[in-house]
């Protein structure tokens, strides 16, 4: 994936090239999946894809596997290798599991702007470990209720999707992370070169509108990226990671 046109290609504050000790490990694969390994080594995996997204699918591990809701291109749970708890978010009602010393929490929310009637559910996950707070948002068609961003609580590390269509828009998304006010955003969900045929616009709209909010851009050059708590930034900044 080629560098994003007027982002720095540098690292964050919060965002190290080498992992400190305790810090937690970040990956992003593409689509809406990310591996997320505590500094125990507890391995999380969110959202894997099929192959029918455009990605290749990767070959993963882990311990613990969540699932935002149950179309192909979030679900394929089948390709993480371990023996995995696999939470389904769809079937957890807004409560807290914890697996491994990681406590995960389910907030109910809809994958489009109409209640859910035209593309059905999602879940947003929120994850504690390592001393940090970090939410996945899955395909969330909408911003959010008051009672959802009471339910999210505090974020430091907000994974938003941003490409539109499926999902939020930019300008929608800019507003989830006004409303959820994290260190750290992490765009997914947009088209890159290897999804060029699907109908969602590239991140370049939704760092236009973090450029007005005033909040910090940085690309790291990587599908990975450290993150620990003494490093967070202090202000907003928007991280866009390449997807290989």
């Amino acid at each position: 994936m080629r560098p994003m046109m007027g982002v720095a290609v540098a690292l964050a504050a919060g965002v190290a090239a080498a992992t400190p000790a305790g810090a937690a490990r970040l990956r992003w694969f593409g689509q809406a999946c990310f591996e997320v390994v505590s500094n125990s080594g507890t391995r999380v995996v969110i959202d894997p894809f099929g192959a029918s997204v455009g990605y290749a699918v990767p070959e993963l591990e882990a311990d613990l596997v969540l699932i935002t809701h149950e179309h192909g291109d979030h679900n394929n749970a089948a390709a993480v290798k371990g023996d995995p708890v696999v939470l389904h978010g769809l079937q957890m009602n807004e409560e807290t599991r914890e697996v491994r010393g990681i406590q995960v929490h389910a907030v109910r929310t809809d994958h489009d702007a109409e209640g859910g009637a035209k593309r059905g559910k999602n879940t947003l996950f929120v994850l504690k470990l390592d001393g940090l707070v970090f939410a996945h948002c899955g395909d969330l068609g909408h911003v959010l209720t008051p009672a959802q961003v009471k339910a999210v609580g505090k974020v430091d590390v907000l994974m938003l999707p941003v490409g539109g269509y499926y999902t939020i828009d930019a300008k929608a998304a800019a507003r989830v992370v006004k409303q959820l006010e994290p260190r750290l955003v992490i765009p997914m969900h947009f088209k890159t070169e290897a999804t060029p045929k699907l109908p969602i616009a590239d991140p370049l709209p939704f760092l236009d509108a973090a450029k007005e909010a005033g909040w910090t851009l940085r690309h790291a050059g990587s599908s990975r990226f450290s993150v620990e708590r003494a490093r967070l930034p202090q202000q907003t900044t928007v991280v866009v990671l390449d997807y290989r």
